[in-house]
């Protein structure tokens, strides 16, 4: 059963891998692919959480220390910096608009960008790609799919607009920056909590900018 779902979530993730990118396009004009994208995911997310409860349960009970919130600080901070230079550098010479646009403020939003992402976003492409249920596979081939993969389903591209898809292109690069920190913080700290703390420090830094 449980190798079965495994391919099931495999399967899912890849289609949602397809569909995402264009889900802007497809929510004004194919609203049938948003559905089935959504019921995609939606069964790879629960293959997922299923699996990380039952053999990592040590990810979410280990407790966070002094040194921890440290090292966040340490590797964050200088990244955010960068990252925002970075921003403010596209904005101004490449890209006008590619971070400055206007993004919603209500509370349900508000919760997602700094509750339900960081925690499951992070449980996901880090503790459990990452983490000891995929040891076997080739661990620069996950690194590279939680870095890459993970920078690939934040962007929205649209068929047609050229404009619009190169500043895509400009955010994706942002968006692999301040994943390698992740990425970095989860080798180094094993935590689940840890990189959601980092990951909510970046949504906290892009809702002010």
């Amino acid at each position: 059963m449980r190798k079965s779902l495994s391919v099931l979530a495999g399967v899912c993730a890849s289609f949602s891998l397809l569909f995402a990118p264009f889900g802007e396009w497809s929510s004004q004009h194919l609203s049938g692919s948003i559905m089935l994208f959504s019921c995609l995911a939606a069964v790879g997310v629960i293959y997922v959480l299923f699996d990380a409860v039952l053999r990592q349960r040590h990810l979410v009970l280990s407790p966070i220390t002094r040194k921890d919130l440290r090292l966040v600080l340490l590797i964050m901070l200088p990244v955010l910096l960068v990252e925002t230079g970075y921003a403010l550098l596209i904005e101004r010479y490449f890209a006008p608009g590619a971070f400055s646009g206007d993004l919603p403020k209500s509370w349900p939003w508000l919760i997602g960008l700094l509750v339900v992402a960081p925690v499951l976003e992070e449980l996901i492409f880090r503790a459990w790609l990452l983490g000891d249920f995929w040891s076997a596979r080739s661990k620069w081939f996950r690194v590279a799919v939680s870095i890459f993969g993970f920078s690939l389903l934040h962007l929205w591209f649209v068929p047609g607009d050229a404009d619009y898809n190169v500043m895509q292109l400009f955010r994706y690069w942002d968006y692999v920056f301040v994943t390698a920190a992740f990425v970095l913080i989860w080798f180094k700290t094993r935590s689940l909590w840890v990189c959601a703390i980092a990951h909510l420090l970046a949504n906290i830094c892009a809702f002010i900018a």
